[in-house]
């Protein structure tokens, strides 16, 4: 969840609409619930998504790939 509260970042580890593993993340509006722009893509079966203290990058680790993806959410 950001700082100010507002937005939660959710790890897509299966993709039950195509029926294979996950390789996004999807900005949700805590407010709305709703998905805020586009998902990002990451590694296959990310399962574990946390925001650097200072804001700046997320970091998620993906299950079935063994990788972590760090991206840049600098507002």
């Amino acid at each position: 969840i950001t700082r100010n509260g507002k937005y939660l970042y959710v790890p897509y580890s299966i993709d039950d609409n195509a029926n294979r593993q996950g390789t996004q993340v999807a900005m949700i509006n805590v407010g709305t619930g709703k998905i805020v722009g586009t998902p990002i893509t990451v590694g296959q079966g990310p399962v574990w998504a946390q925001i650097a203290p200072n804001g700046k990058r997320l970091y998620i680790a993906n299950n079935f790939d063994g990788t972590m993806s760090v991206v840049d959410i600098t507002p």
